[in-house]
């Protein structure tokens, strides 16, 4: 799995599980269903990060090499833009969000997609 080293941005007051973090530049609301430590604003922590697709996956195959993650309304919801690896999609900056999903479209690895994920998970380890 991918580790990377997130930085606490905000905890939400009324939902325990949404966890506002910085990832190498990269700002966005997750979900954190595993903690098993009590964790505070502005310290950093080692995290993985995967992709919640509620709904049948939408996948587009891009055409130019595109990175990054972009909101989707007032939602959790996210479009993540990267290239498709074993199991995880590369969304530049040196970040990795990961998906079991990925292992069953293996003719895109490589390739340069856009993903809607419902929500973004985030797990401290």
């Amino acid at each position: 799995f991918n580790m990377n080293q997130a930085k606490l941005l905000k905890l939400d007051e009324f939902i325990e599980e949404e966890v506002m973090i910085e990832i190498n530049g990269v700002q966005f609301m997750g979900f954190s269903a595993i903690c098993p430590y009590k964790i505070f604003i502005n310290k950093i922590y080692p995290v993985c990060v995967s992709i919640t697709i509620l709904d049948d996956p939408e996948i587009t195959e891009l055409t130019e090499l595109k990175y990054g993650l972009e909101e989707i309304g007032d939602a959790y919801g996210y479009f993540l833009y990267g290239q498709v690896c074993e199991d995880s999609v590369d969304i530049g900056n040196n970040l990795k969000i990961e998906s079991d999903f990925f292992k069953e479209i293996p003719y895109l690895l490589g390739c340069f997609v856009r993903i809607k994920a419902d929500r973004l998970s985030v797990e401290f380890l």
